[in-house]
């Protein structure tokens, strides 16, 4: 039996996807051009990343939804994936947590109240910058 490519689902996510590689790519590309201190470390960083996009774009489109069609299976009408023993065990352990939550709501507050006041020793930092003219 010859299974059906998923080749309409890329269409729902192809504007979002294509606008955030672009945006992504109008941000690294301009960075492999940068002069002066910069372009001694920035070149390999900014071409690298901007490659990388690029090649994400074109792993999203093409590779995704193949793999997707080949590894996942379909679920049979009337039945849903979450009747899998790890759903239901990871259902069972998340609805223990919530319930015992709901019943010590107080205990979770004074906890979380007392983490509210921590200080980082990093706030005392302070960066100066002097201007010579």
């Amino acid at each position: 039996m010859r299974k059906r490519l998923p080749l309409k689902q890329p269409e729902r996510s192809a504007l979002a996807v294509t606008a955030t590689t672009l945006s992504l790519l109008a941000v690294f590309v301009p960075i492999g051009f940068m002069g002066g201190i910069v372009a001694k470390f920035m070149p390999s960083f900014g071409f690298t990343s901007a490659a990388a996009i690029a090649v994400s774009l074109l792993v999203s489109f093409t590779l995704t939804p193949i793999l997707a069609a080949k590894w996942l299976k379909q679920t049979k009408p009337g039945h849903s994936s979450k009747e899998s023993a790890l759903n239901r065990w990871l259902d069972a352990r998340y609805t223990k947590m919530l319930v015992w939550s709901v019943a010590n709501r107080a205990k979770i507050f004074v906890v979380l109240s007392g983490r509210a006041e921590y200080d980082s020793p990093c706030d005392a930092y302070r960066l100066s910058i002097y201007c010579s003219g």
